[in-house]
């Protein structure tokens, strides 16, 4: 019996090792030969459970890249190179396809979305492996443009280069391109995500950690795309978003909304939001400000035309609130037009708007129903000379309290301010500087229908036609 026994186990154990040797040969079969199913290797864990239906999958383990077919989980091919298991599934894929990726991705060249895909990155980690990559590149051309991809989530962690050209996201001739919910840091250098040359493109609920020295937006000639609900904290080295045109810009309409942004800085060229040369575009709605005391960037620059600036909260910017001018010839990069209103500014050590223009003259610039509070110049407007004039501005309606100054026209003894009004406006608690304070060479202006309440000297005017007229005094 004793032998019987002994004879038994040494069968069973001799067929165990036999089985388990067959597994793991057909493991490895699995991995390599593209004609058996996903089921095979699925024994161990079922790759696909848990994540969302697809026609397509891309799943990441021990080092290898397993590429199904969703219809019917099929694995068609296994490659070491992330990159190129990704592109060649975009090579396959049909209009209204989506495809899942899953897992940690390195990346050592740019994975190419097709138009008219859904890319879901939710449950997958992307990170650079080689300087200057972009590492999802959307690349059409004028005449071919990429169209209408949606990029869902996704962890990208850049590797901090140092050359500028460094991107996680980058769509160039493309149209109706959507990135939300995914995670940016350590693009160095460069941008995170850039959209250029392309129309209703949309940017939303995004996180943008540290990326030092990198923009975390940047629209580049974009026209009617949309910039909204991201959270951006550039980590006191970079910048926020910037919307750029080029010459002969037209109707650009970009918006800029409902973003919070941190930590910009520390040169004066970064900026919490910067547009220049995109007419018509909108800012409204964000929320700006900077810990860092050091930074000297603005919350926002604006060099372009017709802006409409609404609803935005900016505090303890240690920089302006908005700077506005115009810096080059070119009719689009003027900030004639401008319309600011229903702004909340705070606790800056600096000021809340400086209009100020740069080379030419800038005109019809409205701020209305702003409130400024314990800030150093709420509103300073000056020109440059006879040829770089601030014209025909109105403020009106504004609430100012617990400030240096009020409102300043000029500066240094003179001004280049010509039609300024200044109408409407209640200053509360302004000193030891006035709240109206004019300087000479101001030309038709007016300050009318004012209330003013505790402030240190109401109205200290300068130029010999200013009309004054229907305030109050408290």
């Amino acid at each position: 019996m004793f032998e019987r026994k002994g004879f038994r186990v040494f069968i069973a154990c001799t067929t165990a090792i036999l089985l388990t040797s067959l597994f793991l040969t057909a493991l490895v079969v699995t991995a390599l030969n593209s004609s058996l199913i996903v089921a095979n290797f699925g024994r161990i864990s079922d790759p696909l459970a848990g994540l969302p239906s697809a026609d397509y999958y891309v799943l990441a383990s021990n080092s290898l890249y397993f590429a199904i077919n969703g219809s019917n989980h099929q694995n068609f091919l296994t490659n070491g190179n992330a990159a190129y298991v990704i592109n060649n599934v975009f090579g396959n894929m049909m209009a209204g396809q989506s495809i899942v990726v899953n897992g940690s991705i390195p990346l050592t060249a740019s994975i190419f979305p097709v138009s008219n895909t859904y890319l879901d990155l939710r449950n997958a980690t992307i990170k650079a492996t080689v300087g200057s990559l972009q590492a999802v590149y959307i690349h059409g051309s004028s005449e071919t443009l990429k169209t209408n991809i949606t990029i869902n989530g996704g962890h990208f962690i850049g590797l901090n280069d140092t050359t500028g050209s460094e991107r996680a996201i980058r769509g160039y001739y493309a149209d109706n391109i959507t990135v939300v919910g995914a995670t940016f840091e350590s693009v160095g250098s460069g941008i995170a995500v850039e959209c250029q040359n392309g129309k209703y493109n949309l940017i939303q609920n995004n996180t943008f950690l540290s990326n030092p020295g990198s923009w975390a937006v940047v629209f580049n000639d974009d026209s009617y795309s949309t910039i909204t609900l991201n959270s951006i904290d550039s980590g006191g080295n970079g910048a926020g978003i910037g919307v750029f045109g080029s010459g002969g810009a037209g109707d650009r309409n970009v918006t800029v909304s409902h973003n919070t942004i941190t930590g910009w800085g520390p040169t004066v060229l970064w900026h919490a939001i910067y547009v220049a040369s995109t007419p018509n575009s909108t800012i409204c709605g964000n929320t700006m400000g900077n810990p860092n005391a050091t930074a000297s960037g603005t919350s926002m620059l604006i060099k372009s035309l017709n802006t409409l600036i609404c609803n935005n909260t900016i505090n303890a910017a240690p920089n302006w609130g908005i700077h506005l001018y115009q810096e080059t010839a070119e009719w689009e990069s003027s900030p004639n037009g401008t319309r600011i209103y229903n702004n909340t500014f705070a606790g800056s050590t600096v000021g809340g708007i400086f209009f100020s223009p740069a080379g030419h003259s800038v005109s019809d610039i409205n701020i209305t129903s702003n409130d400024f509070d314990n800030l150093n110049i709420p509103i300073w407007i000056q020109g440059n000379s006879n040829t770089e004039m601030a014209i025909n501005s109105t403020i009106q309606g504004n609430k100012i309290s617990d400030s240096t100054y009020g409102i300043r026209v000029g500066s240094a003894g003179i001004s280049y301010v010509d039609g300024v009004n200044i109408l409407n406006n209640t200053f509360t608690s302004i000193g030891p500087y006035p709240a109206c304070y004019v300087e000479t060479g101001s030309i038709r202006g007016v300050i009318a229908y004012n209330v003013f309440s505790s402030c240190t000297t109401n109205i200290q005017n300068n130029a010999n036609d200013t009309l004054i007229y229907g305030n109050v005094y408290g």
